[in-house]
């Protein structure tokens, strides 16, 4: 029995699920300091995970996106802000009843190129899978989906062959020439899939992803849930940037190309 239960505990341990909690940092001596218009909502929240998860929802939301959020347990509430808290000195003071201040890492981008491809919701979940690259780096993945089915795996997947407008016609992954599996994402007991910043042994830089498709599938039945097309995320300037400083030897190649073809029209 005792063994079971080492091994159960291990299986439980090692899971690849991660809930809310990992995309946010508790700062102590932090509140949120911010003009009404940078408070994006405030809503009666009693749970903490519930104001977390309702700061990670406006990141698959069209506007404003929540970077910090300030939970007091004694009111139920939960306010949602466009910024982050100013310290506020020391906390501990007796008698006095303190907030909850956290901090959304998962809104806070990683250095290099950003895409992201945006689920289109035909079959009930909503998200967004963002992905960043910086030269010489692995990229990383962020997911976040809802409308889930409460603890399913789902995968990732990326299928350069597959258009858009053909992914309602692909019912099942493991009866359609879908690409390579990127990350496997669970849902959590809200039916929300989180998957914080993660590292994953592919590239971004070295392919030409744009407007290619990436795929959602429950894990076991291979059904697709949803597609979404990768598209830069902010400014186009710093993704060809970020191309240009994967690729400087191409670059070389090229301004040598061009100027081997002058050199020789002047002879």
């Amino acid at each position: 029995m005792l063994l079971c239960v080492g091994i159960c505990l291990f299986a439980i341990v090692s899971a690849d699920y991660l809930d809310v909690n990992g995309c946010f940092s508790q700062r102590s001596g932090f509140e949120v300091s911010v003009r009404v218009n940078q408070v994006k909502t405030t809503s009666v929240v009693e749970m903490k995970d519930e104001c977390l998860r309702s700061c990670l929802k406006t990141l698959i939301e069209p506007g404003a996106k929540c970077l910090s959020i300030l939970h007091m347990p004694k009111d139920n509430d939960c306010i949602i802000a466009e910024a982050v808290g100013q310290t506020i000195g020391r906390v501990n003071t007796p008698g006095v009843m303190h907030q909850n201040y956290y901090e959304n890492e998962c809104a806070k981008l990683p250095e290099g190129g950003h895409v992201e491809a945006r689920l289109q919701g035909f079959r009930g979940p909503q998200g967004v899978l963002q992905l960043a690259q910086k030269k010489g780096k692995n990229p990383k993945i962020l997911v976040i989906m809802t409308g889930l089915a409460a603890g399913r795996d789902y995968n990732i997947h990326y299928a350069p062959e597959l258009e858009l407008d053909m992914c309602k016609r692909v019912n099942n992954v493991h009866n359609a020439n879908i690409g390579e599996k990127l990350i496997t994402v669970d849902a959590d007991p809200s039916g929300m899939g989180i998957q914080p910043w993660t590292e994953i042994p592919w590239h971004i830089l070295d392919d030409d992803v744009l407007d290619k498709v990436l795929v959602v599938s429950e894990k076991i039945s291979g059904l697709v849930i949803d597609c979404g097309k990768i598209a830069v995320l902010g400014d186009r300037n710093d993704w060809e940037a970020a191309l240009n400083s994967a690729h400087p030897a191409s670059a070389m190649v090229y301004l040598a190309t061009i100027v081997t073809f002058f050199v020789a029209l002047l002879r």
